[in-house]
């Protein structure tokens, strides 16, 4: 199958388009479902996608960073090689996906459902998380240096090997956390 870019003209929230190699920074995409999508080597800087549905979508090699994805539901998706750092995700739904080589520094998730997902060893240096719910969240290896874990629902959450370094961890519900190595992610390799 021959997979051709598609172009800002051919967007319309098209749920059936196939991202490859796309600059689509600052673009207006709120309210748009996007489900199942495949996107690759695209620039979403600064895009506005709050509400959107992005369930199941497929992210790789992309920028990402200052997106608003407030609102959206991204349940179920695999984002890796990306970044989303200075994104406003407050009251996305996450839950079920999986990112591997993902930057989400400095950004809002206050709220975020996080429920089963993995985001061992990424970057969430000064994430606001305050309110989100981590039943189940894989965290090993993180860094999570200067990042906002208050009111959090950590339940069954593993931290193996994470940076915690001036973590906020008021009120949060650590019942059956994994806190092994904590600062040394050496020790869980």
């Amino acid at each position: 199958m021959d997979i051709q870019p598609a172009s800002l003209d051919d967007i319309n929230c098209n749920p059936e388009q196939i991202f490859l190699e796309n600059d689509l920074s600052g673009v207006e995409l709120s309210g748009c479902d996007f489900s199942y999508l495949i996107i690759d080597e695209a620039n979403l800087s600064s895009a506005l996608m709050f509400g959107s549905n992005l369930t199941g979508i497929q992210i790789y090699n992309s920028d990402l960073s200052g997106v608003d994805l407030s609102n959206a539901s991204v349940g179920g998706s695999l984002i890796s090689n990306s970044s989303l750092s200075d994104s406003n995700l407050e009251n996305v739904n996450l839950s079920g996906s999986m990112f591997g080589g993902i930057n989400l520094s400095h950004s809002n998730m206050k709220n975020a459902d996080l429920r089963g997902v993995d985001l061992s060893g990424a970057n969430l240096d000064g994430v606001i998380l305050t309110g989100s719910d981590m039943r189940g969240i894989d965290m090993r290896g993180a860094s999570l240096v200067d990042t906002n874990l208050s009111e959090t629902n950590l339940t069954g959450a593993d931290l193996s090997g994470a940076n915690l370094q001036d973590e906020l961890l008021d009120s949060a519900n650590l019942t059956g956390t994994v806190l092994y190595c904590l600062n040394n992610p050496v020790c869980i390799t």
